[in-house]
């Protein structure tokens, strides 16, 4: 299928994307659902810097393959000599661009909460996610690359969605400097996913058009799965021996449900942009709230209805908005 842009200046695969994206946050949220539907499974807690660098590895693996496998096929296809300096350029720039990236988007992320999960509650670091479109909206016009032009209203919308977050979630204010410093690193996890996404978005939309194309993905996605498991595996064995107590059963749901996660993660990265596919932290939470409330049977407050009212409207705007449209919502931040 061909690539195209709309007219807000994203691209579009049609709606393959939109429904990858909703696929995505389904999967984060079983996981977020596990504890309570599958509590007999024996998994190691969500916080276990083991498990979490067990997909990371998984897909180094399965990407690094396929990469070797692309790069010896189209070795022996004729490239056009128009596009070789990018793909040297895209070459060179490679080994440094997925560190970084790997530390934004996965390692340092998965470090910093590990570091805060006892002091601030895990409502309080699921809004702290909410606000991931909101920066990504933000950064996007200075670090999203070229191709990017932010819908007008889509600051405005990614407020809305985390002002509903603010409704689901009892966020408690900081008391204490440990909490306020575990609040603020919270904060600067956001950040970096917010900007390493536009970063990841920009470096893959780049990419040069024809036989080098798929490979590059391929190559950027094996590099950064590769050093975000090697950094957090690494602080894995330096930190604790939580690798040694990995079950089964971690090694089952990595495969089952957090990889293929992450295989949909990497699909979207350059098909997305960062506003758009920011939204999966306030779709996964809305997901698990509404699939958990129906699965036990159990009433919705009017506090938390109008809170997943807030969030639905908000990522809505982001994922379907076009500029002609914005004069609806009736306040422009952009």
């Amino acid at each position: 299928m061909t690539q195209s842009h709309g007219k807000s200046g994203w691209p579009i695969k049609s709606s393959t994307a939109l429904w990858a994206l909703f696929l995505l946050s389904l999967l984060w949220a079983c996981d977020t659902l596990q504890p309570t539907f599958l509590p007999n499974l024996n998994l190691s807690p969500r916080s276990s810097l083991a498990r979490d660098a067990l997909p990371l590895g998984f897909l180094a693996i399965v990407t690094g393959a396929r990469s070797l496998i692309l790069g010896r096929t189209l070795s022996n296809r004729t490239v056009p000599t128009q596009i070789l300096p990018a793909r040297t350029l895209l070459a060179q720039s490679l080994p440094l661009s997925s560190i970084l990236l790997g530390l934004g988007l996965f390692a340092l992320p998965i470090l910093l909460m590990n570091l805060v999960t006892g002091e601030i509650p895990e409502f309080t670091r699921a809004w702290l996610l909410t606000l991931v479109p909101v920066f990504a909206v933000t950064f996007e016009p200075h670090l999203g690359g070229v191709r990017v032009r932010p819908v007008r209203g889509a600051l405005f919308a990614a407020l809305v969605a985390a002002i509903g977050g603010l409704l689901v979630f009892p966020v408690g204010l900081p008391a204490t400097v440990p909490t306020a410093l575990a609040f603020g690193l919270g904060l600067l996890v956001s950040i970096g996913i917010a900007a390493a996404s536009c970063r990841g978005f920009a470096l893959l939309t780049q990419a040069p058009n024809g036989a080098g194309q798929d490979t590059s993905s391929q190559d950027l996605t094996a590099a950064i799965a590769g050093s975000s498991a090697a950094l957090t595996l690494a602080a894995a064995a330096a930190l604790t021996r939580q690798w040694q107590r990995l079950t089964a059963a971690d090694w089952g749901w990595a495969l089952a449900v957090e990889l293929p996660g992450l295989l949909l993660f990497f699909w979207l990265l350059p098909r997305l942009t960062a506003s758009r596919l920011a939204a999966r932290f306030v779709l996964a939470p809305l997901v698990a709230i509404l699939a958990g409330a129906a699965l036990l049977q159990a009433p919705l407050s009017l506090r938390t209805a109008l809170g997943l009212l807030l969030m639905a409207l908000g990522t809505a705007w982001l994922l379907f908005a076009h500029p002609e449209d914005s004069g609806t919502l009736g306040l422009s931040l952009y």
